[in-house]
């Protein structure tokens, strides 16, 4: 279900805004939308760091042995923070 939202945003924003998305083929409120969405969502509150680390299996990663201990004590407390 769609519901209406009023913003107060500049008005060379709007001007700027309404010109990329004819340009793109889109419109404000699909981009509002998407941004809203994107920020909204869990993985994009973690740092990008945490999301490339949970992809890779980070612990299985070679790390030189003078950063291992430093790396897994960061590591296990950002998997225990962000649950991965």
């Amino acid at each position: 279900m769609k519901a209406k939202l009023n913003l107060s945003i500049d008005e060379d924003v709007v001007n700027k805004a309404k010109n990329y998305a004819e340009a793109n083929n889109t419109t404000v409120s699909e981009m509002v939308q998407e941004y809203l969405t994107t920020r909204t969502s869990r993985l994009t509150t973690e740092p990008l760091y945490i999301k490339m680390l949970s992809r890779l299996n980070a612990k299985n990663i070679p790390i030189p042995s003078s950063n291992r201990a430093m790396y897994d004590e960061v590591y296990d407390a950002e998997a225990k923070k962000y649950g991965f």
